[in-house]
C-alpha cells in the first residue's frame, strides 16, 4: 500500500509476468546505464559485458531505486560542502566537482532504469496516468517554490555559501524521496523470472554484443526513438525563446526569471489537463497533441516577438504546457509499449539514442548567427510535424 497524491490509499497492481527473459525471440536482451536527463556514460574500456545482469530486471527493482536516489542526495550534500569548506586550487575544485557530478548522473541513470521497471509493473494501467500527472504537478509545486527559495538565498548569500546552501538544502528534499517510496510495497518476481529460466547462467541469457541488440531492435521502440528525437527539436529550441524575448524587448535578467515562473506555472496548470486527456486512453493520444503543440510554438514565438512583451508571455506558458506534457505521455508511451521483461532495457535504449535535445541547441546556436531565428525556428517546427508519421506505427502491448 502507498498513499497518491490526495491522500487517500491505492492499491498497487503487479501485471502478469509473460515469462523468462527472452533470449532468441527478436526482443532485445541488454542495456546501458540511463542518464535521467538522457545522457549516458558509456564502458571506457569498449567491453559491451561490463554491465552484463547489472541493469537487468531484478527479482526487486525498489532497493536499486532507494540506493541510485541516497547516492543522488550524497552527491548533492557533497557539492555543499565542497563549496562550503574547498581551499585548494580552482583547478582541484573543478576536478572535484566533476567526480561529484559523474556519481551524480551515474546514480540518475541508475534510479531512472529501476524507477520506470517499478512504475511499469507496480501500477495498473488504469491508474498510471494519474500518478504521472501527479507526480508532475507535484514536481512542479516543488520547483516553484524552491525558485523562490532560490532567488532569496542567491540574493541574501555570497558566493559561494549562496549555492552551497543551495546543493545542501536541495540534497535534503531529494532524501524524503527514500521514505516515500519506502512505503511503496514491491511484488517480488520469482526466481526464474528476475533472471532467466531454470538453471541458466544469467550472465549468458542477459547478454548479447551491442551488434545483435541493434539488428533486433523492435519496431515499436525504433519509431519510439524517432519520436523522442524529433519531438526533441522543441526541447532544445526552447532557451533561445529566452534570447529572442531579450533580444526584441530589452527584458532584463530578473523579468527572464519572472517569465521562466510562469513556464513553471504552466506545467503545474497543464499536469492537471494532460491526466483528463490521458484517463482511459493510449498515451500517444497526448503525444499527438503536444506535437502539434510543439510545431506551433515556435511560429507564435516569432509572430509575438514582433508584437508586444505581453503578448509574448504565453510563449512561456505554452512551453510549460507542452514540457509537462513531453514529460508525462513519453514516459507513459515507453511503459505501454514495453513489457517487465524488456522496460529496462527499452528505457535505457531509448535514452541512448535520444541525442538531438542535446546537440540541437548546440548547433542551433551557431546557426542562428548566422542565419537568424526565423530560419531555425521553421526547421523545428517541420522536425516536429514529421514525428507524427513514427508516432501512427506505435503500438501498445498493453
Amino acid at each position: 500500500m502507498a498513499r497518491n497524491l490526495s491522500g487517500s490509499r491505492c492499491r498497487f497492481h503487479r501485471t502478469e509476468h509473460r515469462g523468462p527473459w527472452p533470449s532468441h525471440d527478436g526482443h532485445l536482451e541488454r542495456n546501458l546505464p540511463r542518464h535521467t536527463h538522457g545522457y549516458y556514460h558509456r564502458n571506457p574500456s569498449g567491453n559491451p559485458d561490463l554491465f552484463r545482469g547489472f541493469f537487468a530486471p531484478k527479482a526487486q527493482e525498489k532497493p536499486w531505486l532507494l540506493l541510485g536516489i541516497l547516492l543522488r542526495t550524497a552527491g548533492l550534500f557533497s557539492l555543499g560542502m565542497l563549496l562550503l569548506s574547498f581551499q585548494g586550487s580552482s583547478a582541484m575544485l573543478i576536478l572535484s566537482l566533476l567526480l561529484i557530478m559523474g556519481v551524480f548522473s551515474f546514480s540518475g541513470a541508475f534510479a531512472g532504469l529501476s524507477y520506470t521497471h517499478l512504475l511499469g509493473k507496480e501500477i495498473e494501467p488504469a491508474r498510471r496516468s494519474f500518478i504521472l500527472s501527479g507526480k508532475e504537478f507535484a514536481g512542479g509545486a516543488a520547483t516553484l517554490g524552491f525558485g523562490l527559495l532560490a532567488r532569496y538565498i542567491l540574493s541574501e548569500a555570497a558566493y559561494p555559501k549562496n549555492y552551497a546552501w543551495l546543493f545542501l538544502i536541495a540534497s535534503g528534499l531529494l532524501a524524503t524521496a527514500v521514505f516515500g517510496f519506502l512505503l511503496v510495497r514491491e511484488t517480488p518476481d520469482a526466481p526464474g523470472e528476475a533472471g532467466g529460466s531454470g538453471g541458466e547462467d544469467p550472465g549468458r541469457t542477459k547478454s548479447r554484443p551491442i551488434r545483435d541488440m541493434m539488428r533486433n531492435m523492435d519496431r515499436n521502440l525504433l519509431r519510439y526513438i524517432l519520436v523522442l528525437n524529433l519531438t526533441g527539436f522543441s526541447l532544445g529550441i526552447a532557451p533561445f525563446y529566452i534570447a529572442l524575448a531579450k533580444r526584441s524587448f530589452g527584458l532584463s535578467g530578473e523579468q527572464v526569471g519572472d517569465y521562466l515562473m510562469l513556464q513553471i506555472a504552466g506545467v503545474i496548470v497543464a499536469s492537471v489537463l494532460w491526466y483528463r486527456l490521458s484517463r482511459g486512453r493510449s498515451f500517444r493520444h497526448v503525444v499527438r497533441i503536444c506535437m502539434i503543440g510543439a510545431a506551433v510554438l515556435p511560429l507564435f514565438a516569432l509572430f509575438a516577438s514582433g508584437k508586444s512583451v505581453t503578448l509574448y508571455i504565453f510563449v512561456f506558458l505554452w512551453a510549460g504546457f507542452l514540457l509537462s506534457a513531453r514529460r508525462i505521455a513519453l514516459e507513459g508511451l515507453l511503459i505501454e509499449i514495453s513489457s517487465n521483461e524488456n522496460r529496462v532495457i527499452y528505457s535505457a535504449l531509448a535514452g541512448a539514442f535520444s541525442f538531438v535535445s542535446a546537440v540541437f541547441p548546440l548547433v542551433s546556436g551557431f546557426l542562428i548567427r548566422g542565419v537568424g531565428y526565423p530560419p531555425i525556428f521553421f526547421l523545428t517546427s517541420a522536425a516536429v510535424l514529421t514525428a507524427l508519421i513514427p508516432l501512427a506505427g506505435i503500438r501498445a502491448k498493453e
